[in-house]
């Protein structure tokens, strides 16, 4: 099983950002209210999407999937500089998403999978705000994207922020945000959805 991706070496967890945060809870849209945003600094291993046959051969699953419902958070431990080297806890958001093609691994269409994510709604003594990794766009409920994705020990999937590709509502393949200078994105942006489904197929042949 593959152990790439979501970040390179390890997260670097700034203290005085996460000092005030409390338990996680279930995502109840409030993130979608205009909340203060904290942004946690990170190394995200990106020379795995110098290409869409790198990035296809790097994930364990490649799949187009709507994203039905935001599922309670929860905390992990990930590791980081913070706390001299030992890492703090971190809000986990967790999705149900409906499979509906699989262009890559063992997942079938009409199935559902739970994706998790890196950040969500935390509260301090200022009241909530929303923590995420750096240029990390919280998935959206609702939308349809294609993933590649990788196992998680704990039975999920989760996918980097340059592996998560939305369907516009014209059908067509948008780059997430700053991720659109690297090959990978290059390649798919733009691209109708059939056209980018066929050309992931190929990359895993």
């Amino acid at each position: 099983m593959r152990r790439l991706f979501a970040i390179a070496a390890a997260v670097v967890l700034a203290p005085a950002a996460l000092g005030a945060c409390g338990g996680g809870d279930a995502d109840d849209g409030t993130r979608e209210k205009g909340l203060p945003v904290v942004e946690v600094p990170a190394r995200w291993a990106t020379a795995i999407a110098s290409s869409v046959p790198a990035l296809t051969d790097a994930s364990d699953v490649v799949f187009m999937g709507r994203v039905a419902r935001p599922l309670p958070q929860r905390l992990e431990h990930l590791p980081g500089r913070a706390n001299g080297g030992a890492g703090t806890e971190f809000p986990i958001s967790a999705f149900e998403v409906a499979v509906e093609s699989v262009m890559s691994g063992s997942l079938t269409a009409g199935t559902t999978v739970v994706v998790e994510q890196a950040g969500g709604t935390e509260h301090g003594p200022d009241g909530a705000y929303t923590v995420v990794l750096e240029q990390d766009e919280l998935i959206r409920p609702g939308w349809t994207y294609i993933f590649f994705a990788t196992w998680k020990e704990n039975g999920t999937l989760t996918a980097p922020p340059f592996g998560r590709f939305a369907i516009g509502q014209d059908g067509k393949v948008d780059a997430p945000g700053v991720w659109q200078r690297l090959p990978a994105a290059q390649e798919l942006a733009g691209l109708q959805m059939a056209a980018a489904v066929a050309e992931i197929e190929a990359a895993g042949e």
